[in-house]
């Protein structure tokens, strides 16, 4: 047998330490390929737990919470619901699992400021809010009406982490997760119907009932009103938009004169067409401007030529309403 020759006897051990070599690689990678399939949970990058009876999975996604955290919904309204109810289910981190119930209120504010109803009770320590659910008794509420903001008024930021924001309206409920703007970008708004004073012969429509209110925005669909014309007088109605209620930044006026003696509606209309049937009484009609009213925004009447002979009936207005915090 030659020097370079290997002995017999050391072979298989020469085997043995390959084979070795080969388990050891193999079980790293699938150390590596599970640690990969193994569920996470948003920012908690939890994995399975090994316990003396099995494997304890991780919760359902959500959104983590810090120990001493409360629980809040905000609320701006138009119209309230005769009840409301609310829910907040989270995990613990140590396993242990709570719900959280609205405390309910005994009446609603509906002048659009900003109200704040608490949860009952405060998160022990740290976890994961799960699902959220707030809904109520709302037949009748219209998408627009009541608009809820849930928080997690958490120790690290006391002004609230967002859990869910949106319209709560008849049929649908706010949900952990939803994030509705309140404006128009968030969808439709309320559709409000608004009849004014009657005003007294030669004078003008009042604007206070077609003033916007603080934490609200207006989209104006349709204004209408009668003029009852006697002898003298020729006047040609105009509609007007008062930025804050003194600045005129836009006049629509009516395509011809309401003739004396004669009774004729007005109308001015999204999507509608000018028209002027008014040679003995009759309709006349003008185009609305693609314009949204902020707070203390108003519109009403400005007319040419009116006189003590000139006689406006109430005001009809129709405005779609979004319930937005007013600068």
């Amino acid at each position: 047998m030659s020097e370079e020759e290997e002995p017999e006897e050391e072979r298989p051990r020469s085997r043995l330490a390959g084979y070795a070599a080969l388990a050891v690689a193999g079980a790293a990678y699938e150390a590596s390929r599970r640690r990969k399939l193994e569920p996470k949970l948003g920012e908690n990058e939890v994995t399975p737990e090994r316990t003396s009876i099995g494997v304890r999975f991780a919760p359902p996604a959500g959104t983590f919470v810090s120990s001493g955290s409360l629980f809040q919904l905000t609320y701006r309204a138009s119209f309230a619901p005769t009840g409301l109810w609310g829910a907040v289910d989270m995990y613990y981190d140590d396993g242990g699992r709570q719900t959280f119930t609205l405390t309910k209120p005994a009446s609603f504010t509906t002048n659009r400021t900003s109200v704040n109803v608490p949860f009952q009770g405060k998160v022990s320590s740290a976890g994961t809010v799960v699902s959220a659910t707030i809904g109520g008794e709302t037949t009748g509420i219209r998408r627009g009406e009541f608009y809820g903001i849930l928080l997690a008024i958490t120790p690290e930021l006391p002004e609230g982490k967002i859990l869910a924001q949106g319209y709560i309206y008849d049929g649908h409920n706010l949900v952990l997760g939803e994030n509705v703007e309140s404006g128009p970008g968030g969808g439709p708004g309320n559709l409000r119907y608004i009849t004014t004073a009657d005003p007294a012969a030669g004078a003008e429509v009042s604007m206070v009932a077609t003033t916007v209110p603080n934490n609200a925005l207006w989209r104006p669909i349709s204004y209408t009103v009668v003029m009852a014309q006697g002898l003298t007088q020729t006047p040609r109605p105009g509609l007007r938009f008062l930025n804050t209620g003194t600045v005129l930044y836009c006049l629509v006026v009516m395509p011809a004169d309401v003739a004396v003696s004669t009774t004729v509606t007005c109308s001015w209309a999204r999507g509608g067409v000018q028209n002027a049937n008014n040679v003995n009484g009759g309709s006349m009609a003008a185009i609305m401007p693609e314009i949204f009213l902020g707070k203390t925004d108003s519109l009403g009447t400005l007319t040419e030529g009116i006189g003590a002979n000139s006689n406006y009936d109430n005001g009809r207005c129709l405005v779609e309403e979004w319930l937005v915090l007013s600068p």
